[in-house]
């Protein structure tokens, strides 16, 4: 796995699609095999908790992306020979968008998103969205950097190995608590841990070590190609989440 990740993807079409198709399957059947083990041992209330936290953040995604893990196709391929400076000026992008998400709900909007979602345990989870947020948006990214630096055979690979880790975590958890809080926290904490292993194997292993300059006009060119994009993928977020 490792020579995957240090050099390009010489494999067929075939075999990478043949990968990414076995490794989708696997995240499928490992998550289904979590909200079995999630619905026979956690009440409706946990059930609820740990549930409703996972989609408050399903449902920022697409905001805190902003379209920038589909921009940024765009901005690698026109600025040939500068892929790090193109990524790092995505992460920054939704860095600060991650930021500001943050900032709004250490003010006050974990509170209205409790109120809103009529389970006022998730104030306190909502605190818990803000390392997943500024680590795990950036990871987002990072795999656009892998994909397009031709590392899909390792991606499919590491997706698998990610899901596993994280599915074994939680259900260890499950079978010696009972709270949902406890188990969207160590979601947290596996996602964390790996997103920062995801962006270290980007920066360490892919792309290449030229210098990093900021330049508001490439960040503003992301984003120019990025938000309209991002606005289909927002609407249809909210209208299948926003009445749960």
């Amino acid at each position: 796995m490792l020579n995957l990740l240090r050099y390009p993807d010489s494999a067929s079409k075939a075999q990478k699609t043949v990968a990414l198709s076995a490794a989708s399957l696997t995240n499928l059947c490992l998550n289904i095999i979590l909200q079995m083990l999630i619905v026979r041992y956690l009440s409706k209330a946990e059930v609820a908790v740990y549930m409703q936290s996972l989609l408050i953040y399903s449902t920022l995604l697409p905001f805190l992306q902003l379209g920038v893990n589909s921009g940024l196709y765009y901005a690698l391929t026109h600025r040939d020979g500068h892929s790090r400076e193109v990524m790092t000026e995505g992460m920054i992008i939704v860095g600060l968008s991650g930021l500001v998400v943050s900032l709004i709900i250490l003010i006050g909007g974990n509170d209205l998103i409790a109120s809103f979602m009529n389970n006022y345990d998730l104030s306190y989870t909502a605190y818990w969205l803000i390392p997943y947020m500024l680590i795990c948006i950036p990871e987002s990214l990072a795999f656009v950097g892998f994909i397009f630096c031709n590392r899909v055979r390792f991606v499919a690979y590491y997706n698998a190995t990610k899901s596993l880790g994280c599915v074994l975590l939680l259900v260890i958890v499950i079978l010696h608590n009972d709270s949902g809080t406890v188990l969207f926290i160590a979601r947290v904490l596996s996602g964390c841990l790996f997103g920062v292993c995801s962006i270290f194997l980007l920066y360490a292993y892919v792309l290449p070590k030229d210098g990093w300059q900021f330049q508001w006009n490439d960040i503003k060119t992301i984003l120019v190609v990025s938000l309209p994009l991002s606005f289909a993928t927002m609407a249809g977020t909210m209208s299948s989440n926003i009445d749960m």
